[in-house]
């Protein structure tokens, strides 16, 4: 195995420079700062795949793939993405044209994340919101029944949270607002009774309480609800969070059966590496995010697309400013 460090004022030249000494082959091992304000990339490549790649085309007026690969670069270290993820996603990106970064970005994310909406629910299962104490979970449940709703689909709503002083009380009012029925469960037995009512909806949502993913009482009491089978959970995870503690109660919550996450409060964080660095470190699919309280049209289908957008958006801006970007980004992968 050789290895080899390039230093260069952008990633992208650094990137340019490992094409052209190790060749298509070369696996990024690390990037870096560097201490004169460019950047330090080092490569690996077997010493039998080294080889001289065809010359370059000489530069035309078309848009520069080097900037839209160093774009890409300086978006992750601004949201704070992992080094191991911004470093996998970097390499299966330099294999991609980088003249439109959103478009390689999105190629790169497809190529390392799953990606899968609520909305497509073949087995039909009923969904439960789980994920630690004040993430969103009630607001969550009360925008997925909304959507479903504006569908046409008949709903259902349960809440397992009824053991602190007004449990299951904004859940309550938001079923009263949307006219639906909403049943609470105290025991595995009684979820299993409510849950049998609930077979003719197309949308059955069940809210739990917030489980501290350190506490194994906690953990165990939601797990007895879980273990009854029959039902999805799904992780709901605020942005924003430090993205070594997000992927512990996304391993967490995992370990209980949750295979897909739902980002909240994407309009309130600048920073979005915690949502990659959950996905990543519990093999979970993104589903949904949320990029505003708003119950109607709160809840938005995550895709490759959207992602991209997202992170390549100047988040610095004011939530005003930000928040209807966030929806064209939708808009604009559902056309895409």
């Amino acid at each position: 195995m050789r290895l080899k460090s390039f230093t260069a004022p952008t990633v992208a030249e650094a990137m340019a420079q490992i094409r052209e000494t190790l060749g298509d082959a070369a696996i990024i091992v690390a990037t870096n700062d560097d201490r004169d304000g460019g950047v330090r990339v080092t490569a690996a490549i077997d010493e039998e795949t080294v080889r001289k790649p065809p010359p370059r085309p000489a530069r035309t007026d078309a848009p520069d793939p080097a900037d839209g690969l160093d774009a890409i670069y300086r978006a992750m270290r601004s949201h704070g993405v992992p080094a191991i993820i911004g470093e996998a996603l970097l390499d299966r990106i330099a294999g991609f044209d980088t003249r439109d970064p959103g478009r390689a970005l999105s190629a790169g994310l497809r190529d390392m994340f799953g990606f899968s909406s609520l909305a497509n629910r073949e087995d039909g299962r009923p969904i439960v919101m789980v994920g630690p104490p004040g993430v969103g979970k009630t607001q969550t449940t009360a925008k997925l029944a909304a959507r479903a709703l504006m569908a046409g689909q008949s709903v259902s709503l349960i809440t397992t949270d009824t053991d602190r002083t007004g449990g299951g009380a904004s859940l309550a009012a938001f079923a009263e607002a949307m006219k639906l029925p909403l049943a609470r469960a105290d025991t595995p037995t009684e979820l299993r009774s409510a849950l049998a009512e609930t077979k003719a909806a197309d949308l059955v949502v069940i809210d739990t309480a917030g489980r501290n993913h350190l506490q194994a009482a906690d953990m165990v009491a939601l797990g007895r609800f879980l273990v009854l089978g029959g039902m999805e959970p799904v992780l709901a995870l605020p942005a924003g969070l430090d993205p070594v503690e997000a992927g512990d109660i996304a391993k967490a919550f995992a370990d209980l059966g949750a295979r897909r996450l739902v980002a909240t409060r994407v309009d309130m964080a600048r920073r979005l590496g915690s949502l990659l660095a959950a996905a990543h470190a519990a093999n979970l699919a993104f589903a949904e995010y949320g990029d505003t309280p708003r119950i109607k049209d709160g809840i938005v289908p995550f895709d490759p697309p959207a992602l991209a957008r997202l992170l390549l958006t100047d988040r610095h801006d004011n939530a005003d400013a930000r928040q209807p970007r966030s929806r064209q980004a939708h808009q604009g992968a559902r056309s895409a």
